[in-house]
């Protein structure tokens, strides 16, 4: 691992493009920011930032002879190393909420926004920005999914600069059987940890808000839903769960 740390930066994303753009990054490198001014969530959203509160890290791959079709395999993979770190550092089961977030008790923890930079029908780069909530005590903002910490699930705290090393080391894990072709690895833990998976849930799309059963995430990154009966291939961000807090 190449590991950047900068003190305060607009978003590592952000950091991280620039750096493409120059040529001036090779593959494994991660930038590690303590505080982000401008911090990036799904559908434009800012994600808090606050110096030393949280893990805002950018992880930059650049696979060799990966097809574009297989960007939602690799979002699986790193998705499944986010959640295995969370895993280990709290000892709590920590859920996926497709597309991208991270749940413990229904809470979110984390939360990736995964970019690929494509030639052709090949990637050529990933930028995978991943914030994980670390010692928060309480949040500014609303969500549309109640937010927690590492710190108040487990009355630790945690240093970015520590932590980071160990996030490293799981996502790796997924990222290299994703590279390798093993892709059944990637499956089965991300299927097993799969928010409402064969549950009843609620969703919403273009403001109705109806229940479905998730039957499965698809490899194309589609919600495939049952709604009495009828099969839902759901897309996001049209549509996206409904959380009744």
């Amino acid at each position: 691992m190449n590991l950047i740390i900068l003190p305060i930066v607009d978003s590592t994303n952000y950091y991280a493009h620039t750096l493409l753009e120059e040529g001036l990054v090779a593959d494994n490198t991660v930038v590690l920011a303590l505080e982000q001014t401008n911090g990036r969530g799904q559908r434009g959203k800012n994600w808090e930032s606050a110096s030393n509160k949280g893990l805002y890290a950018t992880f930059i791959f650049r696979p060799q002879h990966i097809v574009a079709q297989q960007q939602f395999i690799l979002n699986k993979a790193i998705s499944s190393g986010v959640a295995a770190y969370v895993e280990e550092r709290i000892q709590q089961t920590c859920l996926i909420k497709w597309p991208n977030d991270m749940l413990v008790a229904e809470k979110k923890l984390s939360g990736l926004l995964i970019e690929n930079n494509l030639r052709g029908n090949q990637i050529v780069a990933v930028i995978a920005g991943i914030g994980i909530n670390l010692n928060q005590l309480s949040f500014k903002g609303e969500f549309e999914t109640s937010a927690c910490s590492m710190r108040m699930l487990t009355g630790l705290t945690y240093n970015p600069e520590e932590e980071i090393r160990i996030l490293y080391k799981h996502v790796n894990v997924f990222y290299q059987q994703f590279i390798n072709g093993n892709l059944g690895i990637i499956e089965h833990f991300y299927d097993s940890h799969l928010f409402k998976k064969n549950q009843i849930a609620g969703f919403i799309s273009e403001d109705k808000i109806f229940s479905a059963i998730l039957e499965e995430v698809d490899n194309n990154g589609a919600a495939i839903l049952n709604m009495d009966g009828e099969k839902i291939h759901a897309t996001h961000p049209k549509f996206r769960f409904y959380m009744n807090r």
